[in-house]
């Protein structure tokens, strides 16, 4: 995005194509659907109340990948646990919520879940650690574990303050839907299960 002009008339927009060339669209109306954070908007022609309650984000990092040589047996799940962690006994971040058996013989999927400053070369690193870990624990006969294919979901579970939440900061991020001919949807507005999320998005656009 290079550069937006947006009214209650429609909107403009200005985009930079693979060719390096910048192309002007001109719409009725434009659905945000990513996560709307202060730097995901930069280019946008941003009012002050936009502008601030996109800089109150907080955000956690999601990571996803395919494992493979790790010595795990095929056809298993494994879920991470802390049982020194109640209630629940869930893990803290930064942590691998599971390895995933994928149907592919010796490939496991892997979903991590990190605070904002955890990197993807650290995420990398943790799961190769867990894979050693429980190789050394006598889970299984470790071996070293090749990532196969690796991909970022964040910024994920975008958060706010309880000041600001008391101060009605959800009230305001709402009341943004149709200003200046620009409505959102996406997991910071709704759900990330498909159903709601495409419930909630037909009802923001009508």
């Amino acid at each position: 995005m290079s550069e937006t002009k947006r009214d209650e008339n429609g909107v403009e927009i200005i985009v930079q194509v693979a060719d390096g060339s910048k192309k002007l669209i001109r719409a009725m109306k434009i659905l945000i659907t990513f996560p709307p954070t202060l730097s995901a908007l930069s280019g946008f022609d941003l009012r002050d109340e936009e502008s601030s309650l996109s800089s109150r984000w907080s955000h956690k990092n999601y990571y996803a990948a395919a494992v493979t040589n790790t010595g795990l047996p095929d056809g298993i799940n494994i879920a991470n646990t802390n049982p020194d962690n109640q209630p629940g006994s869930l893990p803290l971040p930064p942590f691998s919520w599971q390895f995933e058996y994928s149907g592919e013989p010796g490939y496991f999927m892997v979903k991590l879940v990190t605070e904002g400053n955890f990197t993807a070369d650290d995420a990398k690193e943790l799961i190769r650690s867990d894979v050693r870990r429980m190789g050394r624990a006598g889970v299984f006969e470790a071996s070293e574990p090749e990532i196969a294919a690796f991909a970022s979901h964040s910024p994920e579970t975008l958060i706010v303050s309880t000041d600001d939440v008391r101060d009605g900061f959800y009230k305001k991020l709402y009341a943004l839907q149709g200003e200046q001919s620009t409505f959102y949807t996406g997991y910071t507005f709704c759900t990330d299960y498909s159903t709601p999320l495409w419930n909630y998005t037909s009802g923001v656009w009508i």
